[in-house]
């Protein structure tokens, strides 16, 4: 797809309403796009993505305490996806051994934020054990960590901010 093509112009400028953004009147998909997704994640206060990996690993790292939002926890997860494959594409038949290391280096916090998304949903950390029972215990585990969490307090703290 050519960003400069009529089918493109149309579908930024939908984009850009949607999110108030401003256009250029020249305009450049490019530089209107980079412009604008800056303003967009610098002035809205909704975390995204690297912020909740951010928080999980240098605020959190081994903090078992407290609870964890969906967001908090999906994004860590996909982050670490995302960074096991890329390194698994750089680094080719040196990827077993850096994967191993990297996997151990994040076992703490992936223990820390999945307790902390089981106290979000007054559940006790200790639930993890049901990732050694296979296929069951991983279905339900799916399913626990993707229920919604309660907006209230709870046994385990303050509800996690969105």
């Amino acid at each position: 797809m050519d960003p400069q093509s009529s089918w493109g112009k149309q579908y930024f400028l939908k984009i850009s309403r949607e999110f108030n953004l401003k256009v250029n009147k020249k305009f450049d998909f490019r530089e209107n796009l980079a412009e604008n997704l800056s303003v967009y994640f610098l002035t809205h206060k909704k975390m995204i993505m690297i912020d909740h990996v951010k928080t999980v690993l240098l605020e959190k790292f081994a903090d078992f305490n407290g609870r964890a939002s969906r967001a908090e926890f999906w994004y860590f997860v996909l982050f670490t996806v995302i960074l096991g494959f890329v390194l698994g594409l750089i680094l080719g038949r040196y990827a077993m051994i850096v994967s191993n290391i990297i996997n151990l280096i994040l076992l703490v916090p992936s223990l820390a934020v999945g307790a902390r998304r089981l106290h979000d949903i007054g559940k006790s950390g200790w639930m993890q054990l049901w990732w050694l029972l296979p296929i069951a215990g991983w279905i339900y585990m799916i399913i626990l960590l993707a229920t919604a969490g309660k907006p209230e307090k709870n046994e385990y703290g303050e509800a996690p901010k969105k």
